[in-house]
């Protein structure tokens, strides 16, 4: 049997340059440069991410444009690529102790692309965009900090903090409603304002809301009070599924610890 070890240190170098491929392989294979979370998030784990500057990797995409040629890939991807090139922020992060995730299909799928191109048009063309942008940005940092602080403080001042989490959670899903209904897209549509509502109502949720680019795609919930919470969710969801015509299925994942490392090692 083989033993699956973290990355030493001695491997960092290697699991840098795995994940410039990767990165460079998705733009070149979905022909744009999008968030890069995903790559990210397989290669190192569960991490809090900003991704990297575009300009870095734009230039292989585009009609009639001839793939990467071994010098180009060495050059963005390879060990004396530069490191100031490659910005992205990749820090671990995860839910403190006593908290959990669970994520619910929606079934109905949403265009990410067409909504990402309408929201970058009003943030073009709208003068005040940047101040709900930015408002959005401290909002969220808000949020990752009182996650922080939970997972420091353990069980001292707990409940506290966990009711401050939940209503800074509200804020910001009040700012990406606003962003929506600014830029004229379905960034958590009306459907799912009434579930994640009606969710975070629930004993031990802490916050209920649309991921990634929002839309119809998915709901997330994050609790606490371990499988019993999880239960109470999944029912819940199971009878607003037949009251609400809409198809919500609980997915049976798991959140990964803080820290994880991700991408592996296998070493005989």
């Amino acid at each position: 049997n083989r033993e699956r070890k973290a990355p030493s240190p001695s491997d960092k170098a290697s699991v840098q340059t795995i994940h410039r491929l990767a990165q460079l392989c998705h733009v070149v294979a979905q022909g744009k440069v999008g968030s890069g979370f995903d790559v990210s998030a397989a290669v190192f784990g569960s991490i809090s991410y900003e991704r990297y500057s575009p300009a870095l990797l734009s230039r292989f995409i585009g009609n009639g444009q001839a793939p990467p040629t071994c010098d180009d890939i060495a050059a963005v991807v390879g060990a004396h690529s530069s490191v100031d090139a490659w910005d992205h922020g990749a820090e671990p992060f995860g839910l403190p102790d006593g908290l959990e995730i669970v994520l619910g299909d929606i079934a109905q799928g949403s265009s990410t692309p067409s909504m990402v191109r309408r929201v970058k048009a009003w943030r073009k063309n709208n003068a005040g965009s940047d101040a709900l942008w930015f408002a959005l940005r401290n909002a969220n940092e808000v949020v990752k900090a009182g996650l922080s602080a939970l997972r420091e403080q353990g069980n001292r001042r707990a409940v506290e903090t966990r009711d401050q989490i939940c209503k800074d959670f509200l804020e910001v899903r009040k700012l990406l409603k606003r962003m929506g209904t600014g830029a004229g897209v379905g960034i958590e549509p009306g459907a799912q304002t009434s579930l994640c509502d009606a969710t975070m109502g629930l004993d031990g949720v802490l916050m209920c809301g649309v991921p990634g680019a929002g839309g119809n795609d998915a709901v997330f919930a994050i609790y606490c009070g371990g499988d019993s919470t999880r239960r109470q969710i999944e029912a819940f969801w199971d009878e607003w599924r037949g009251t609400h015509d809409i198809k919500l299925c609980a997915m049976p994942l798991r959140g990964t610890p803080h820290g994880d490392p991700g991408l592996r090692i296998d070493k005989d």
